[in-house]
């Protein structure tokens, strides 16, 4: 009888200090309010953001990690092809230290990949990776992609991605090449 009140206490106290326990392999973003704070770009083929949120009334921070959508033949939102203009991409070879970008091509990837989800507490777990951005407007001194976002995360993270001769209606993502990179 004692165990199961030190628990429930706990767990009320746990409630009402506004913490909530997190489990990496589950959360969804939405349940942390927060202020998205920057992407590290942690894959150029294909292009894969982390993104930092930064917990309301708290030092603490969550992370979590998506893929670019760069072409879809099966939303209303894309008429076609929705490519990375030379701004957004010169904007992610920035936040890797680098001063100039060649090009980009589309590219396919299964979702075999993993992205890595954290919770506050630093616990941390892998999971099948989705369609965190889809939407990028760069403007010339852009540093980080997080500057550019003008939708919200995860709009198409139930579209999967598609092989580029299919025919069938698909996704793909895009990978960046970078150039004058910091010790190069």
């Amino acid at each position: 009888m004692t165990v199961w009140f030190s628990l429930a206490l706990l767990v009320i106290c746990s409630l009402s200090n506004g913490q909530q326990t997190c489990d990496p392999r589950t959360f969804s973003p939405d349940d942390y309010p927060g202020r998205l704070t920057k992407f590290d770009v942690v894959g150029t083929n294909p292009l894969k953001l982390r993104a930092h949120i930064s917990l309301i009334n708290s030092t603490n921070q969550i992370t979590f990690e998506g893929m670019v959508m760069a072409y879809s033949t099966c939303t209303a939102y894309f008429p076609k092809s929705t490519q990375m203009k030379e701004k957004e991409v010169l904007t992610a070879c920035r936040s890797l230290g680098c001063s100039e970008s060649p090009g980009t091509y589309y590219t396919s990837w299964n979702q075999t990949e993993t992205c890595e989800y954290k919770c506050p507490d630093g616990r941390k777990a892998n999971r099948k990776c989705s369609y965190m951005v889809d939407s990028l407007a760069c403007k010339d001194d852009s540093m980080n992609l997080v500057e550019c976002m003008t939708t919200t995360l995860f709009r198409f993270a139930s579209s999967p991605p598609s092989n580029p001769s299919s025919s069938k209606c698909g996704s793909q993502g895009v990978s960046i090449v970078c150039r004058e990179c910091g010790d190069e």
